[in-house]
């Protein structure tokens, strides 16, 4: 028979530590989506101040609030932060459909004419910027975004056009295309006087071939 006197039963049961059960660690927060968020805020605030390439996970993780252990358990490496923070000009899905309208002996001129009218709007703000820092900055982020920009639009691209060889086109199209971006709107080590037109002839017709003649 249990002894009347006894105290009762704790139903929590402390930590080492002498904090309760339950309780959320220092530099956590509760909701994953919210914990993002602020990530995803933090992060790109320091690479349009700072740049890819000087910003430190570390410090994402201090403007957040959060330890730097979890930015690398949500997005893998900064290189990978940078995808996520990153938000296209332009809509991928619905720019395959604008490259492809006017059938496949205008693809490389449509192509390049997306990515130049965005370049040279400024659509996209600093986007835009930090994807080309990046790249020169950080083989593993240019990697990356290579591979992205080639799953989400060149190869819808090249299945529409039944293309052979299609990942060699597709490295080669990102590849020029990123290289172009880089030379141009950031080295700005070509010619500077070209007009948008002409830009867009030049970079559209080295898309063309590699997108749809005999390589």
């Amino acid at each position: 028979m249990a002894d009347s006197s006894a105290p009762p039963a704790s139903r929590t049961k402390p930590d080492p530590a002498g904090k309760a059960a339950g309780a959320t660690r220092p530099g956590r927060r509760r909701g994953p989506t919210t914990t993002r968020a602020a990530v995803l805020a933090a992060a790109q605030q320091a690479f349009e101040e700072h740049g890819y390439a000087a910003t430190s996970l570390r410090e994402v993780a201090r403007r957040a609030g959060v330890d730097a252990s979890l930015i690398v358990h949500f997005y893998g490496s900064k290189a990978g932060l940078l995808t996520e923070v990153v938000q296209w000009p332009f809509d991928l899905e619905h720019a395959v459909e604008q490259i492809t309208a006017e059938g496949p002996g205008h693809i490389g001129h449509r192509l390049a004419a997306l990515f130049i009218d965005h370049w040279e709007n400024g659509r996209g703000g600093p986007s835009v910027l930090m994807l080309l820092h990046a790249a020169v900055a950080d083989p593993k982020a240019a990697a990356l975004l290579r591979e992205f920009l080639k799953a989400r639009m060149i190869e819808p691209v090249l299945d529409y056009l039944d293309a052979d060889r299609p990942e060699l086109r597709a490295s080669l199209i990102a590849g020029q295309v990123f290289g172009f971006g880089i030379t141009h709107y950031l080295l700005k080590l070509d010619d500077m006087t070209a007009t948008p037109g002409q830009l867009t002839e030049i970079l559209g017709h080295s898309l063309q071939r590699l997108a749809a003649e005999p390589l």
